[in-house]
């Protein structure tokens, strides 16, 4: 048992040696490439293309296999393939947009001068006026200048006619914090972390406690699709 154990061990750390993310040594490959080029985006590039090439070898090998009639192994060594194949990819999507989200700013991409609502309007005006009208899923709250709070569509969801005529904006606003504010300096990235959670649909940008900007979970996503679709 000993020996097997041995064996079996010394052949998983043997692969996973193998250069070509998302194995260790794809990952030792990578830091050596970037240490002598100093890219990141070269050397990712390059330990994921040789991690997909081995994963097409092992998926060519257990077709082999299975032709000689080594069924199960054959079958095993072609989901291996397909794992790491599928996991290089990832690896190098997930370092291009960590690396855009990191070097864009949030007041490159944020929609100036947003569309705003009064808190003294009546749910029912905000749902005919502009929830309906702009399409969007939620406003920020602005009063005499200054922003003071967020109203989405899930504020107001379930509420009968007679309600929403009665009550106000303020009523089931959510009063402006700090966790609903980011500052035009940060990068996409942090934006992206704080805005990932269900319950936060958009980020505003203040400037002396006026609104300037406002980012949205939707608009973001959007964006990072475009670069990925115009990066391919």
């Amino acid at each position: 048992m000993v020996q097997y154990l041995s064996f079996t061990n010394l052949a998983l750390g043997i692969f996973n040696l193998i250069p070509g993310l998302p194995l260790d040594g794809g990952r030792v490959l990578r830091a050596i490439v970037w240490w002598r080029t100093g890219s990141i985006d070269r050397a990712t590039r390059l330990a994921a293309d040789l991690g997909k090439g081995f994963a097409v070898t092992l998926m060519f090998l257990g077709a082999m296999l299975i032709f000689r009639g080594a069924l199960l192994g054959g079958i095993w060594l072609i989901f291996i393939g397909m794992f790491l194949r599928g996991s290089a990819a990832q690896g190098y999507d997930r370092m291009s947009l960590t690396r855009i989200l990191e070097s864009v700013k949030v007041g490159d991409v944020m929609i100036q001068a947003p569309v705003t609502v009064s808190p003294h309007l009546t749910l029912s005006d905000l749902v005919n006026r502009y929830f309906l009208r702009y399409g969007y899923r939620g406003f920020p709250v602005e009063e005499e200048g200054s922003a003071v709070g967020l109203i989405s569509i899930a504020e107001i969801a379930g509420l009968p006619e007679s309600e929403l005529a009665a009550r106000t904006v303020r009523e089931r606003m959510r009063p402006l914090d700090a966790s609903h504010v980011i500052s035009k300096d940060a990068p996409l990235l942090e934006a992206l972390e704080r805005i990932s959670p269900p319950s936060v649909g958009r980020l505003l940008v203040l400037e002396d406690g006026r609104l300037s900007g406002m980012i949205t979970k939707t608009g973001l996503l959007r964006l990072l699709e475009i670069h990925q679709i115009l990066k391919r």
